[in-house]
């Protein structure tokens, strides 16, 4: 920290002159008695040190068709090796989202992903975010279904990318615009989707989680129920298996027995 001092005044003085020294300039002013003695003092803290950054790479995914307007949402795995970036309005609004990997200094595209099961020109893209290894991204598409909106979850094993779900929260009321914005939890099991239109603009959130079923435990409907909203979230029985990391629908079925058993 640097420290200027910018006037003295002595207390012993009684007559004379009285030298004050700001910033090393000298001033003479007429006597004055019994001054008591002041140090003013400017303390000046060292300018913040900025983050330095220089660009690396510029990222643009191959198999845009049209004006995509890529670089629309982005978001980073952790450790920053992993970059998702979202398109819109690729081929004429439908969206997509393109992944890139890092080794040392080179980014490589990896994958371009397009979910499956969109309404209409989603804009699938709209939003993006990864977990914190970079393995789970999600994605928003608001003019998905009429602007209802939903969003898409993909998972990466060994570089390969595939379509977990498509998700739609219920409950929504009027235009939600769902995907609106996304995010996931570093570990990548919990997911928010943004919904700002949702009953004239008021606007909600869904929050997912994995594995989740519906129903409650002890109760006659939770095995229906559960069953019921799995259907409803992934399409089918099988996608829903595999986004939730079971073996298959038997395996599927005997979690959610064992979870409405309690």
């Amino acid at each position: 920290m640097t420290t200027r001092i910018i006037a003295a005044i002595h207390s012993a003085i009684e007559s004379s002159s009285i030298v004050v020294k700001p910033s090393g300039r000298r001033y003479r002013h007429c006597a004055l008695r019994a001054l008591p003695f002041f140090i003013l003092v400017w303390s000046l803290a060292p300018a913040p040190v900025l983050a330095q950054f220089s660009q690396q790479a510029k990222l643009v995914g191959t198999g845009a068709i049209g004006g995509a307007q890529q670089g629309g949402s982005v978001s980073l795995s952790d450790d920053g090796n992993t970059a998702i970036v979202g398109g819109q309005n690729d081929n004429s609004g439908a969206g997509a989202a393109w992944v890139f990997t890092r080794s040392g200094d080179v980014w490589t595209q990896e994958a371009k992903l397009v979910g499956t099961g969109a309404i209409g020109l989603a804009g699938q893209g709209d939003s993006v975010s990864l977990s914190g290894d970079g393995n789970t991204a999600i994605f928003g598409g608001v003019r998905d279904n009429n602007l209802a909106g939903a969003a898409w979850v993909f998972t990466r094993s060994d570089g390969v990318w595939t379509q977990r779900a498509k998700l739609v929260g219920i409950g929504a009321i009027g235009n939600a615009f769902q995907g609106n914005s996304v995010s996931l939890s570093g570990d990548g099991k919990t997911a928010i989707v943004g919904g700002p239109g949702d009953n004239g603009n008021l606007g909600a959130a869904w929050v997912y989680i994995q594995p989740g079923f519906a129903g409650t435990p002890g109760t006659a409907s939770c095995y229906d129920e559960s069953v019921s909203a799995l259907s409803q979230q992934y399409g089918r029985l099988d996608a829903a298996a595999a986004a939730l990391e079971y073996s298959g629908v038997s395996a599927l079925h005997n979690a959610v027995s064992a979870f409405c058993e309690g």
